[in-house]
């Protein structure tokens, strides 16, 4: 038998019911979900993209700067070890991956510009965009196709293996 419990005028059930049981659940759970809410909240403005940021730090392709780039290009063309009669092909596919990367940051997005934009505008050039980047994705891949068939397969084999894979850093 459960008896009810008498202090200073205040009742305390014996056993709570299950309508109490369910408020407190509710009440515990709202609790927590707000505490859950403002600590991502908080660590979302405190600093949210330094994970993007890190992983391109970490990305050996990366390249924070031009100077960055044509390193590795320099340390590229030293692994391949390349003969006299393959350094014309070399020098005409790095000039092209040097002018498609000066093209690509010259396009990118001005975003004050853009605000004035409608969204069809915007998409339309965005359309644009896109189409220009493709064309010189076209031709990095016919300079990149012409070099690679000059390479000896051990070349191939180093060029693989140090050529980016993509632009996040992708791993195959």
């Amino acid at each position: 038998m459960f008896y009810d419990i008498n202090i200073a005028c205040i009742t305390f059930p014996a056993q709570p019911s299950l309508r109490s049981i369910m408020k407190s659940n509710i009440l515990v759970t709202i609790i927590v979900s707000l505490f859950l809410f403002t600590a991502s909240s908080a660590a979302l403005a405190k600093g949210g993209d330094d994970k993007v940021k890190s992983a391109h730090a970490e990305c050996p392709y990366f390249f924070k700067s031009s100077e960055e780039f044509d390193k590795k290009l320099e340390q590229l063309h030293q692994n391949l070890k390349l003969s006299a009669a393959q350094e014309p092909s070399w020098k005409d596919w790095a000039g092209k991956v040097k002018e498609s990367r000066e093209a690509w940051k010259k396009s990118k997005l001005d975003h004050d510009a853009w605000k004035n934009l409608t969204v069809i505008e915007r998409l339309e050039k965005r359309l644009v965009l896109t189409r220009e980047r493709l064309a010189h994705e076209e031709t990095n891949l016919t300079a990149i196709k012409a070099f690679y068939a000059q390479l000896t397969d051990a070349q191939r084999k180093t060029f693989d293996e140090q050529f980016p894979h993509g632009y996040h850093c992708d791993k195959p």
